[in-house]
């Protein structure tokens, strides 16, 4: 299966965190950071979809690292067999 999700217009990612709370139960919801990568919702859906994706700060820490990683190889001239698979299967459907 392949899931594309596309945005249109300009866009400016918006990240933020939860800070810790109770829930209606009394719980203690722990730290959530929240990532917008298509910018905050503006309520004009035409020109902008909203994805909304929430994480712990460990999930958030270790995505973080993972995205440095990719920027710094990519900056190398080094990429993952699925980056470079991936890349090569594009230039195929826009070839076809």
């Amino acid at each position: 299966m392949d899931i594309q999700v596309g945005a249109h217009g300009e866009f400016t990612p918006h990240v933020y965190a939860i800070p810790e709370r109770k829930n209606a139960q009394g719980e203690t919801e722990e730290v959530n950071i929240v990532v917008h990568p298509t910018g905050l919702p503006d309520g004009n859906s035409i020109r902008r979809i909203n994805v909304r994706l929430g994480y712990t700060m460990d999930e958030a820490e270790k995505l973080a690292r993972l995205i440095l990683k990719a920027v710094e190889n990519a900056r190398a001239g080094k990429f993952d067999e699925i980056g470079t698979q991936l890349a090569a299967d594009l230039v195929a459907e826009d070839s076809a």
